[in-house]
């Protein structure tokens, strides 16, 4: 199957592709985030007083957001990196780092949350350990997260737009 997409990074000359290839990277990565958000909020809005059960599977789709948040904040720090070494002026991004730096780093505090989701290390946790990573995921404020991702959202957007301009 042709991809109009995939065909547009392919074609660009060695020197736009890995621009390209961020952009259709990043609308990519957003869509899914926004994905989850979705289940997320299909789960616990409206739903005053969750069962047990519920509030797990709302826990379980909240740990997934919180983990690819933390994953998409460091894939963005290590592209903005390449642009830096590249010698690109990263004003416009910078701009954005700086004035969102704490929105950013609040995602730092999830890492053990985000090991325990893509490593399904739930299974085998020990239980006084997966106690206290569960309370942590219901600390979270949705508010919080929400910072985090609007942070993220227009960071990548910056990075998005530096790339499109050197497509």
């Amino acid at each position: 199957m042709a991809n109009a997409d995939i065909q547009w990074v392919e074609e660009g000359d060695r020197m736009k592709r890995p621009f390209r290839s961020f952009v259709i990277g990043w609308q990519n990565s957003r869509y899914a985030i926004n994905r989850l958000i979705q289940s997320y909020n299909e789960l616990s809005l409206g739903n005053a007083k969750p069962s047990a059960k519920e509030e797990l599977n709302i826990a379980a789709v909240r740990r997934h957001i919180l983990s690819s948040l933390l994953e998409m904040k460091g894939k963005l720090d290590s592209k903005y990196g390449h642009f830096r070494r590249d010698r690109i002026d990263t004003t416009p991004i910078d701009l954005v780092r700086n004035a969102r730096r704490g929105d950013l780093d609040r995602a730092e505090s999830w890492r053990s949350i985000r090991n325990l989701t893509f490593h399904f290390g739930d299974v085998i946790e020990d239980d006084a350990q997966l106690v206290a990573t569960y309370k942590s995921i219901f600390a979270v404020s949705d508010a919080e997260v929400n910072t985090v991702w609007e942070a993220i959202v227009e960071l990548g957007e910056a990075m998005k737009k530096l790339s499109l301009d050197r497509c």
